[in-house]
């Protein structure tokens, strides 16, 4: 039998997980497979359109995250997975063989925007980046 692997996750109240081999399957880029544990989960139904939506956020062994979304209106159904690298002012955003680089502050305002989060006058210029795609992919 293998050796076990527990991490005392921080905010959790001490509570000690297990990390597991967890793939999250994508429609688009195939299979994203990572060791860690489920550290929050959430859906919603759209009452407009009909779509239920359930998203998951991991932490990874290597302390990055990684999160899948997943939308279905009953007939069709649409899986997507990403893993976040943080490394320095960058963030790389992984999905499949395509990665997106992006300076963490601008996605921190991407993020609040795109969740209507009141903006304090210091974060409400984005300023000038760039985002840097590699990899292979559609």
């Amino acid at each position: 039998m293998g050796k076990r692997q527990c991490k005392d996750v921080s905010g959790l109240g001490g509570i000690v997980v297990e990390a597991e081999t967890i793939v999250l399957e994508d429609d688009k880029a195939g299979p994203v497979e990572f060791r860690g544990h489920l550290y929050a989960q959430t859906s919603f139904y759209d009452e407009d359109t009909g779509v239920l939506t359930q998203q998951k956020l991991y932490a990874t062994e290597g302390g990055h995250q990684a999160f899948s979304v997943v939308s279905s209106d009953g007939s069709t159904k649409s899986r997507r997975a990403y893993v976040v690298r943080r490394e320095g002012e960058l963030c790389h955003i992984e999905c499949g063989e395509r990665t997106v680089s992006i300076p963490y502050d601008s996605l921190m305002l991407f993020t609040q925007i795109l969740w209507d989060i009141d903006l304090d006058t210091r974060s409400s210029s984005m300023g000038e980046f760039s985002i840097d795609c590699t990899g292979s992919g559609e």
